[in-house]
């Protein structure tokens, strides 16, 4: 049989009371779960009433405004996290006891997570702290290049092959023989590398000469003299 009406509105009035304090609740205890279970079960019964519907909005504005400080100090740990490994990345890449496949590894891996929180820090609004991580990034690079730089100049002037050319393949890891590298740091490379042909120019015409020499065949000498010279 239908309910009488008076009953209706009670069961009505005490949906709304439960509602209503239910949403007061959750925007009391300011629990992230808390207020979304609310939210979203108190919308579902649909009682349109002014007074529910205005603690209802005021709970959603609250729960944003928590979810956004979540997320902005998500950003700033992984802004910090970042920071530090892009330091410890700066006094790794400046020591001479620590091979290139090393330091070329880790750049790698600390360039990456350093490119996942600037990218965190510019969807959160971070711009500052994103050009923060990115600086330091860049003079951690920047640091390795001078190593690099200083190493080639001291192997060109000692002229050892070995050398020269360790030192070339760390000036090329470290980005001197990148397009976009400065112009000194090409010309430096490029520089070591022509140093690397001339020596191999020179040690095979030793060693044609020496054959010559052992050969004692005039044909064969004077050529090998022409390509020594």
């Amino acid at each position: 049989p239908p309910q009488p009406p008076q009953r209706s509105v009670e069961v009505n009035t005490a949906k709304v009371t439960n509602a209503h304090l239910r949403v007061k609740a959750a925007i009391a205890g300011k629990k992230i779960p808390h207020l979304e279970v609310t939210i979203r079960e108190v919308s579902e019964l649909g009682l349109d009433v002014p007074e529910l519907n205005h603690e209802l909005d005021h709970a959603r504005e609250l729960l944003a405004g928590m979810k956004k400080k979540v997320e902005h100090q998500k950003v700033g740990f992984t802004q910090s996290r970042s920071l530090t490994q892009v330091k410890e990345l700066h006094a790794f890449m400046i020591r001479q006891d620590v091979s290139v496949e090393q330091k070329t590894a880790r750049l790698g891996n600390v360039s990456k997570c350093a490119d996942e929180a600037i990218e965190s820090c510019i969807a959160a609004g971070l711009r500052d702290a994103a050009t923060r991580i990115e600086k330091s990034l860049r003079g951690a690079e920047e640091a390795w290049r001078s190593i690099a730089r200083a190493r080639l100049a001291a192997a060109l002037d000692k002229g050892d092959k070995i050398e020269i050319a360790a030192a070339c393949s760390e000036a090329e890891h470290a980005g001197m023989g990148l397009e976009d590298a400065a112009e000194r740091d090409i010309l430096m490379l490029q520089q070591g590398h022509d140093a690397l042909e001339r020596i191999d120019r020179r040690m095979k015409a030793r060693v044609a000469l020496e054959e010559a020499i052992d050969s004692e065949n005039i044909a064969v000498l004077k050529p090998a003299v022409h390509f020594g010279q």
